[in-house]
């Protein structure tokens, strides 16, 4: 959250399991793991996987405190405080 921006990409040259790529997924970040051994490959296609669910994601993203944090002190972009007559709006 600190050094990148959603939609950044994040490459882990030595992914093992991915822990990296978990983070990544859950704050919205593109991820490029590498990984020669093969079992550490293998769970981290198995974690991938079950990420996609969305139950997942959710339970994974809510253990996170920074995310938590940022989540609920986040403004709503669509909400608009202002009291604006209708008969001033220009449609």
């Amino acid at each position: 959250m600190a050094s990148t921006k959603p939609g950044a990409w994040i490459l882990d040259p030595f992914a093992g399991s991915s822990t990296t790529g978990i983070a990544a997924n859950l704050l919205g970040r593109r991820f490029l793991g590498i990984e020669k051994e093969e079992e550490f490959a293998a769970m981290s296609k198995a974690r991938s996987i079950e990420i996609e669910r969305i139950e997942t994601y959710g339970t994974f993203r809510r253990k996170i405190p920074d995310i938590v944090k940022a989540e609920n002190i986040q403004m709503d972009c669509f909400a608009c405080q202002d009291s604006l007559p209708i008969e001033e709006l220009p449609f």
